[in-house]
């Protein structure tokens, strides 16, 4: 970001005082997300956080003090400007740096997602389901990410939509498309494979009940053999002991 000759001066640190000033008092760095608290001073709003919900007490005043916390819009320009121009210790700098390069990269692949790139939109589908790269976790702007991307023929995208559709995450339940999108990616992607499995076995959304269809579709979603192979850790165990349990049963 070009900084101008008069913000340059305007917050030049011989100016703008000690770098302390701009440091959280907690963890002695540039807060990523700069607060103001009760008892006037500014913290990261992470730290602050803990540390009220610990002591409900004032770091620097030690008096009672609650979590009411204000933005500071003004002191996260000034602190941003002046990581980027190397002031302060590495330490000091470290935590606003990586949120500056998170911000790059997220503002990289939105830019591709908006220009038609389905593997970006995807990607910022999970940014926002994992709350990843300084981004809030948000699982309705996720299953708007994995909407375009289903739309635009994205296996991977389709699976992942029909996911949040089937089980309502991030709006409503949507038995109809989330059977179909999920049916379209089951040949290849094993999280479709997996929720059409438990689909069948189960008889959900009006579907009627077959074990036998639920059993094929569930082997599928554990052999490895599909295109694209990322199932959860638990569900995939989950799975596999419950087709164990049914061979063990079996006459």
């Amino acid at each position: 970001m070009e900084v101008s000759p008069a913000k340059r001066r305007r917050i030049d640190v011989e100016e703008a005082g000690d770098v302390a000033h701009f440091t959280c008092p907690i963890t002695l760095a540039f807060p990523v997300d700069p607060v103001i608290a009760e008892d006037g001073h500014t913290y990261d709003r992470s730290a602050i956080t803990r540390w009220i919900s610990m002591k409900q007490s004032s770091p620097m005043t030690g008096l009672p003090m609650q979590d009411r916390l204000g933005a500071s819009a003004q002191i996260k320009s000034w602190t941003r400007i002046l990581v980027q121009r190397g002031v302060g210790r590495p330490d000091q700098r470290q935590a606003v740096e990586k949120c500056l390069q998170d911000e790059e990269l997220v503002s990289k692949v939105r830019s591709q997602a908006e220009a038609g790139s389905a593997s970006a939109m995807r990607q910022m589908g999970f940014t926002y389901q994992r709350g990843k790269y300084g981004v809030s976790q948000n699982y309705s702007t996720a299953r708007h990410w994995f909407e375009r991307a289903a739309y635009k023929n994205d296996v991977q995208g389709m699976a992942l939509y029909g996911s949040y559709l089937l089980e309502g995450k991030g709006g409503p339940v949507d038995s109809l498309h989330g059977i179909l999108f999920t049916s379209i990616a089951a040949h290849k992607v094993d999280l479709a494979a997996y929720e059409l499995g438990w689909l069948w076995t189960l008889g959900t959304h009006g579907v009627t009940k077959d074990e036998e269809l639920g059993r094929y579709w569930l082997r599928l979603a554990t052999s490895g053999k599909l295109e694209y192979n990322n199932l959860a850790e638990h569900s995939r165990v989950r799975t596999e002991k419950f087709l164990l349990d049914l061979t063990a049963s079996s006459p």
